[in-house]
C-alpha cells in the first residue's frame, strides 16, 4: 500500500480485487474517528481517494470488502449508548468513490462480516460471527 508514514496515523483493512488494492486509511488522528477509503492499482501505483476521511457525513470506516464494481465497507460510530443509529453498518460505493457512499444494510443489527461477490452484492450476516 502507497502510504505516506508521516501524515497516515493508521492505515486499515485492505482488499485486492482484479482492477486494484483498496484499503481504509486514518490520516487524521485528531478528529473522532473517522477514516477514509483509498485506492491504487494492484501495483500500488496511482493512489486516489474513493471517500475522504474529511468531509460532512465521513464514515467510521473500520473495515471493508470490494468487487471490481463496488467497495462495501464497515462504519462503526462512536457511541455512548445503543439504539439503531450505533450497531455497525455497511455503505457501499463506487470503486472511483463516485455518487458517494449509500447504505447497503438495514437498520437493525449489527452488519459485521461482509464479504463481496461480483457486480454490487455483498453477503454478510446479521449479528455476530
Amino acid at each position: 500500500m502507497p502510504v505516506d508514514k508521516n501524515t497516515t496515523y493508521g492505515p486499515g483493512q485492505v482488499s485486492r480485487t482484479d482492477d486494484g488494492v483498496t484499503w481504509v486509511e486514518d490520516a487524521d488522528g485528531t478528529d473522532t474517528g473517522q477514516a477514509g477509503v483509498t485506492r491504487a492499482a494492484p501495483d500500488g501505483s496511482g493512489p486516489a481517494t474513493v471517500l475522504p476521511e474529511v468531509r460532512a457525513g465521513a464514515l467510521y470506516a473500520c473495515g471493508l470488502t470490494a468487487s471490481d464494481d463496488a467497495v462495501t465497507v464497515l462504519s462503526l460510530p462512536p457511541a455512548t449508548g445503543w439504539d439503531n443509529a450505533t450497531p455497525p453498518k455497511l455503505h457501499q460505493v463506487a470503486p472511483d468513490g463516485n455518487g458517494g457512499a449509500q447504505r447497503a444494510s438495514c437498520n437493525r443489527g449489527d452488519q459485521v462480516c461482509a464479504s463481496a461477490d461480483t457486480g454490487t452484492r455483498v453477503l454478510r450476516p446479521d449479528g455476530k460471527c
